[in-house]
């Protein structure tokens, strides 16, 4: 739509292009009645930028039509979105694989000799003591 229309009008030819009634646009918004939205469809309503809240709104009503969100948002001054939902694949940590070996044990206390304290270690790394999950 052209950049000399009011945002009224430029609202009003996009609830025209989705075919929804503005009955419809107000209750997929989440406004009870048409009335909530009606004036944001008028002709006079002119501003620079949709208000975030409202645009939201606007942009539910209208992401399953034609329309699609991003023109909505576009009225608001917001970028489109250009990101893509993502299934995550993998396990959860419930499904972790116990497989990451931990080897030994260590020691580490402090021994007296001639009334001089002297740290002494001992790391016993022989043998699997238990293993631990991973992520996969």
């Amino acid at each position: 739509m052209a950049e000399n229309h009011t945002m009224g009008q430029r609202l009003r030819g996009l609830r025209e292009q989705s075919g929804l009634s503005l009955d419809e646009v107000a209750k997929r918004a989440g406004y009870r009645t048409k009335s909530g939205a009606q004036r944001y469809f008028e002709a006079h309503y002119d501003t620079d930028f949709l208000p975030r809240s409202v645009a939201e709104k606007l942009a539910d009503a209208f992401e399953a039509t034609p329309v699609g969100r991003e023109p909505i948002m576009a009225l608001a001054g917001l970028p489109e979105v250009n990101a893509v939902v993502q299934k995550l694949e993998g396990a959860s940590q419930t499904d972790m694989r116990r497989d990451v070996p931990v080897y030994g044990t260590a020691l580490g206390a402090p021994r007296d000799f001639d009334g001089v304290a002297v740290e002494q270690t001992m790391l016993n790394t022989g043998e699997v003591i238990e293993y631990l999950p991973r992520p996969v």
